[in-house]
């Protein structure tokens, strides 16, 4: 059989097996295994690993459309040296999601223009690389959706919509319960109990000069 068959089956078979990836790069990868000739074991664990990494960029991706940021906030993007008030060592704690398994809430408190959209934005995104569906929205935008559901008679599937992500982003939450001195944010886990059992505060001051 020529080479040239022997390729586009190798080639049909990946894209079958939704290695697509490995399907695109074939032709580079071979011509990398021919320079560098690395072992059999070498050379498969390299195309797996390419593989993998391709698959998890685009679940990010897919995920962080899913989550509907407002923007892209990152932790590495926040100035934890002009808001000494917060507790660094938690908030990274926090990105990890351990705190979803255990069904815990996570509160951002303080005034207006201080970091907490930021901060749960960040989270958010945080929470998604580590594997977690999450869902971002406003209070008030919230509020209103699950009104307009109980209005039409479908205020159930609308529960559904919001309870199904594992970490659900409420913003200006401060603002709807009408605190004009302070914009509480918060960033709570969705489980199927409408209860969680420990919360997480994290307080934020003004920002130092």
């Amino acid at each position: 059989m020529s080479a040239e068959l022997v390729h586009a089956r190798v080639v049909d078979h990946l894209k079958r097996l939704r290695l697509g990836t490995l399907a695109d790069r074939l032709d580079a990868t071979l011509g990398e295994a021919a320079r560098v000739q690395p072992t059999y074991i070498d050379f498969l664990d390299q195309l797996l690993r390419d593989e993998m990494a391709a698959k998890q960029r685009r679940r990010i991706e897919m995920g962080i459309q899913i989550a509907h940021f407002p923007s892209v906030k990152t932790l590495e993007d926040f100035d934890f040296k002009f808001q000494p008030s917060i507790d660094a060592k938690l908030v990274r704690e926090l990105a990890t999601g351990r705190f979803i398994a255990s069904a815990e809430n996570a509160l951002f408190f303080g005034p207006p223009g201080v970091g907490k959209t930021h901060l749960a934005i960040a989270l958010g995104r945080a929470v998604v690389e580590a594997g977690h569906t999450v869902l971002f929205t406003t209070a008030t935008a919230l509020l209103a959706d699950l009104v307009d559901g109980q209005s039409k008679g479908i205020l159930a599937s609308r529960m559904f919509f919001y309870g199904k992500p594992k970490l659900l982003v409420v913003d200006e939450l401060g603002y709807m319960l009408g605190c004009s001195s302070t914009a509480n944010r918060s960033c709570s886990s969705s489980t199927s109990s409408a209860t969680c059992r420990s919360n997480a505060r994290v307080p934020i001051s003004s920002f130092s000069s």
